[in-house]
Parts: structure tokens; sequence; C-alpha cells
């Protein structure tokens, strides 16, 4: 059985990403990690523990940039095989170890010599040397070991706080059951792992009982705590010394420096007050100056609107007035006097009435005053073709 590459153990081929190959570390981990194992018998948690030494370090080496490249260039020296006698970063007692689990042939219980054979073979072990070849990995694949030791126990605090008092009490009796099984016991690695995990959630389970402790007494305790009265008495202050004549001199030489400094400050402050008070008289007519000229300039404005309107009003009247001449109907002409109402104005005025008869008949030729000798005239002409009198009225009519 040849030793498997660590590409081949992380199931991955050469041109993996980084990602990928956490990836694949993780998926692994949570099958063999020993915390996943508890539970099967030692044997079968000796095979998971060596896969899982055998991840660790194929992990180690291959998420490191430096590394890889020289795993990359001695898997191509040996021809993308693993040579246990010259390899740097493959031990040869793990893969004795995984080879020990398998079927070993054990001497025949019936013969009293072994026969030749029967036993395996001794496993021939690399040489150690104390070149920085050898000593640089194993030195590396201990702090990585101790670097993924602590993250696990990270991770198993920070999962344990977040269980309740009733979850860690359970937990810690688990494991007290798991350290009383017999072949924990055998297993003098086993029984030190359970232990130190027993000493681990005791002193979990009694942290959380003592903050329980304190969040009882915060809760017993009042918000405020009174404060005890004093009776003492204050102490009374001691009267002043009577000054002497430098004390009092510079008492006075203070004081009066005082009064010209309060003086000057004062002075100081109605200038100023002043200035401010011209500043503001001068910005006050100023603004009153912008007012009135703003006020001005709308009165002109509306002004001139009311004029533009006011020509507007006027031409549109006057363009009314023109349409409407435009469109009304003419005068009709007056109608002639009628015959009979001239006559009537001739004979209120004293002269003949005129009629509208011709004057020249035309039967005769001749002109006739009046209708009553026309009508004579065209009776006088109707006998004398022979027709009655009767009749040639009406026709005549």
């Amino acid at each position: 059985m040849e030793p498997a590459t660590h590409y081949t153990t992380l199931g991955l081929i050469r041109s993996a990403p980084l990602p990928v190959i956490k990836a694949s570390y993780k998926a692994l981990v949570l099958i063999h990690h020993p915390d996943k194992t508890v539970h099967l018998s030692a044997s079968e948690r000796a095979q998971h523990a060596a896969t899982f030494r055998e991840i660790q370090e194929a992990y180690d080496v291959l998420t490191n940039a430096s590394m890889k490249a020289a795993y990359d260039v001695e898997l191509g020296r040996h021809g993308n095989k693993v040579n246990l006698e010259r390899s740097t970063f493959h031990r040869a007692y793990s893969f004795s170890f995984r080879c020990s689990t398998t079927s070993t042939p054990t001497p025949s219980s019936t013969s009293s010599k072994p026969t030749p054979g029967a036993y395996a073979r001794k496993p021939s072990y690399r040489t150690f040397s104390c070149s920085d070849s050898d000593r640089i990995p194993l030195r590396f694949q201990c702090q990585s070991k101790l670097i993924a030791t602590r993250l696990t126990r990270e991770d198993r605090r920070s999962e344990d706080s977040l269980m309740d008092d009733a979850a860690l009490r359970y937990t810690l009796s688990c494991w007290k059951d798991i350290a009383a099984q017999q072949d924990v016991k055998d297993n003098a690695l086993d029984a030190a792992f359970v232990q130190i995990m027993i000493h681990e959630y005791t002193q979990k389970v009694a942290d959380r009982e003592a903050e329980h402790e304190e969040w009882l007494k915060k809760m017993a305790s009042p918000k405020k705590t009174p404060q005890p009265s004093s009776h003492s008495t204050s102490r009374t202050r001691s009267q002043a010394k009577t000054p002497t004549p430098a004390q009092s001199t510079k008492a006075s030489q203070k004081a009066s420096a005082k009064n010209r400094a309060q003086d000057q400050k004062a002075a100081e402050d109605a200038s100023r007050a002043q200035a401010r008070a011209a500043e503001k008289a001068s910005k006050e007519t100023l603004r009153q100056a912008q007012v009135e000229a703003k006020a001005a300039a709308v009165r002109a404005a509306k002004e001139k609107a009311m004029q533009l309107a006011a020509e507007e009003a006027r031409k549109k009247q006057e363009q009314i007035r023109r349409v409407r001449e435009k469109v009304a109907p003419k005068p009709k002409p007056k109608p002639e006097t009628a015959p009979a109402e001239k006559s009537k104005e001739a004979g209120a005025n004293g002269e003949p009435p005129k009629t509208s008869v011709k004057k020249e008949c035309g039967t005769c030729g001749e002109e006739h005053a009046s209708l009553a000798e026309w009508k004579k005239c065209s009776v006088r002409n109707w006998k004398e073709r022979g027709g009655s009198s009767d009749e040639g009225f009406v026709t005549v009519v």
C-alpha cells in the first residue's frame, strides 16, 4: 500500500485553489475530528485520529504558499508519488501506523514456532537529521497542531456560552459517564482528554452559578442605598488676623487696581455700545431706504400695469365696435309715397291732387285731365266697335 499524497488525503487535484482546499478540510474534519468520534470504539477512534493527523498535515502544507511549492517540486521529482525515505513532508511512522491498523498476520496457534514471514516486516524509518530541512517542518507541524487545538477550544467555548445552566450540567454529567466507561479507562490518552473536559465543564458550571448568585444579590439589594445622616458640626472658620501695614497697603493697591480695571472696562463697554448703536442706526437707515425704493418700484410697476390694462381694454372695445359695425345690417331705403296719400297731401295743401295715370290716352292719343275722362274715352271707343257699356266698364276696371 503506497502512502497517499496530501492532495489525495484531501481529495483534491494539484490545481485546486485555496478556498477549495479549506472547504475540503472542513468537510473532512467534521468526520474525523476526535470530538466527533467519542462514541466509537478505541480502535476506530485510533484510525480516525491517524486520518485526522494526515488531514491536518496536508492542510498545513497546502495552505502555505512556499511549502506548497516545495511539496509540488518534491512530488515532481519522485513521479507524483511519496518516497518516505527522501520525503521532507511525509512521516514514515504515520504510514506504518495506518498499515498496522489493518489486518496483520499473526503466528499460528497450532505451531510452536512461527513460520518465516508470519509477522509483518519491521517498517523502515527515515533517519532524522539535525538540518533545517527536517526541523522546520516538524516545528511548523507542532505549532499548527497547537493553533488548531486552541481554535477548537475557542469554538467549544463559544458554543457552550449559548447553553443554559441545565445544558451545561447535563454535558458535565455526560462526560462523567464517559469517564466511567471501561474502554476509556483502559486508554490513558482518552482518559486524560475526558478528565480535561470534565475539569472545563465543572469550571463553567461553577462560573455560571456564581453569575447567578451575583445577579440574585443585585436584584435583592435596593437601587439606592440611603446615606447615613452626619450629625457632626461644621468647623467654624478662624477669624482673620489683624492685617499689618504692609498687607493693608498691598490690599489698597489691589483694590485701586481692581477699580481702575473696572472703570476701564466700563469705558470700553460704553464705547463699544456706542459704536454698535451707530452701526445699527446706519444699517437701519440703509434698510429703510432700500424698503422705500422697493415700494416706489412696486408702485410704478402697478401704475404701468394699470395703464397697460386700460389701453388694452380700450383697444378691445374699439375692435368690438368695428366688428359690430361691419356685421350690422344696412338700413333699407324709404319707400315712395302712394298716389292716394300724395293726393291727400295735395288736397290738404289746397292744390289739385296729382294722379299717377298717364295723361296721354292710348286710344285717342290725347291727354285726359282725370280718370273719368279716360274712362269715357275708353267706353266711347268700345261702343264704336260694337260692345256693351257694362262689359266695357268691367274690362276697363
